[in-house]
């Protein structure tokens, strides 16, 4: 049998199940949209999500969604006890650093009834997103049913200090030890976690994917002059502290603009109170979380995205913004910063303009040169949508998760009691 193939062994389909904080979550819509790929591969899902989801919009493409969804505390308690606790309690204080004992205890017992349930649906892989709480439960339910896992990192999970950079990073290391192979989002996070883990490491790189015939190219002479557009959310990260100062600038420049912020979180009320101070009440506008439907039709008529990521003080940074792989997609033309993985989707002045992170006189001045040159954002747009049919293509990015997949079952399957042949060969 090929390992390209999405079914394992003689026409059976791959039975992988995802392990997830929390599903489903608007603003990880990504995880959704490659889950949805990997179905339509011919993938059997299910979903283990350790905690209840949110009270908030749903993505109306969850529908479509056929996995099975399990909700780890409403089932926990049911799942019978055919595993034994020895050895954990040493090995969890090293893999979850900073938790108390009784949260260390819970996400064991999460481990362990995903590991029962794996065995009772037959479920070949378990694969995780973010090298966090999801993938220690993973780990946990890998090691106690002898089902491998995998994880996927992207940028909280790996860059943000919890305890300490030394006690974090060991944490990551015995992570990425344990498993088959490990997915990061851009090749900055992965020449990272090259360095925590080594050089063998079975760490790939995987852009996040984009279901392109959902983000049809708008031209910009159908699009509102001056109208800017920023999503993401409202946390340090983001940089909209720095976009409400570039705004300000704006306008002291003479500039008529609109500028609308997407998104929800922690910084609501300190970006709202600048707003305020800053005196662009009529120009900037909070509009809180939306669905992603409605995002697209922001994206229809705006003439300029702008995301101005940073570095946060804890160390954490975006990883790939999916919002800019959208910008892309749609034609819209974006000022970002050069972050972490963000040059690898912006090539500055060919896809995008790129300037240093919280410099909002920068900004201003990218926002502005975009405002004035229309020749250069028809450049720009068309250029963006050639990138993102390039390295974006959400089922091609889905399709070699779905052969690393099959890859891994498979040497398990002919190479038991060796368990580093059981490992993706990266090269």
């Amino acid at each position: 049998m090929s390992s390209s193939d999405s079914f394992w062994p003689h026409g059976e389909p791959l039975r992988v199940g995802y392990v997830l904080k929390r599903f489903p979550r608007l603003s990880e819509t990504f995880i959704l949209n490659e889950m949805l790929a990997l179905e339509r591969a011919g993938i059997e899902l299910t979903v283990f999500s350790l905690k209840r989801p949110l009270d908030e919009i749903r993505n109306e493409l969850l529908e479509r969604l056929r996995a099975k969804i399990i909700y780890l505390p409403e089932v926990v308690d049911y799942v019978p006890r055919t595993i034994e606790n020895t050895g954990w309690s040493a090995l969890m204080e090293h893999l979850v650093p900073g938790k108390s004992e009784g949260e260390r205890s819970a996400l064991l017992t999460k481990g362990h009834a995903i590991a029962t349930l794996a065995l009772h649906l037959r479920l070949q892989h378990l694969h995780a997103h973010f090298a966090s709480d999801a993938t220690t439960a993973a780990l946990v339910a890998a090691r106690q049913s002898g089902v491998g896992f995998s994880f996927t990192a992207h940028a909280r999970d790996i860059f943000h200090c919890y305890v300490s950079p030394d006690v974090d990073d060991e944490a990551r290391r015995l992570k990425i030890a344990a498993a088959r192979f490990v997915v990061t989002v851009s090749e900055y996070n992965r020449r990272h976690l090259l360095g925590v883990a080594g050089a063998r490491a079975p760490i790939v790189t995987l852009y996040n994917g984009i279901d392109l015939s959902r983000f049809e190219f708008t031209a910009d002479a159908d699009r509102e002059p001056g109208r800017i557009l920023a999503v993401g959310r409202l946390v340090e990260k983001k940089g909209f502290d720095d976009l409400i100062e570039a705004c300000r600038l704006l306008r002291e420049r003479g500039f008529s603009y609109q500028c609308d912020i997407v998104g929800g979180g922690e910084k609501e009320s300190d970006l709202s109170h600048q707003i305020e101070r800053a005196g662009v009440g009529k120009s900037v506008r909070l509009l809180g979380a939306l669905s992603p439907e409605a995002v697209v039709q922001h994206m229809k008529r705006a003439s300029v995205m702008v995301l101005p990521c940073k570095v946060s003080q804890s160390g954490d940074r975006d990883g790939l913004p999916t919002v800019l792989l959208e910008s892309l997609a749609v034609g819209l033309p974006a000022v970002s910063t050069s972050v972490a993985g963000i040059p690898e989707i912006i090539e500055h002045g060919r896809s995008g303009l790129l300037v240093e992170p919280s410099r909002p006189a920068a900004i201003t001045d990218a926002v502005s040169k975009l405002f004035c040159d229309r020749a250069l954002r028809a450049t720009i747009a068309a250029a963006g949508r050639t990138r993102a049919e390039r390295l974006f293509d959400l089922t091609e990015n889905a399709g070699r998760l779905r052969r690393y997949f099959a890859q891994v079952t498979e040497a398990k399957a002919t190479q038991k009691g060796d368990s580093d042949a059981h490992r993706l060969s990266v090269g």
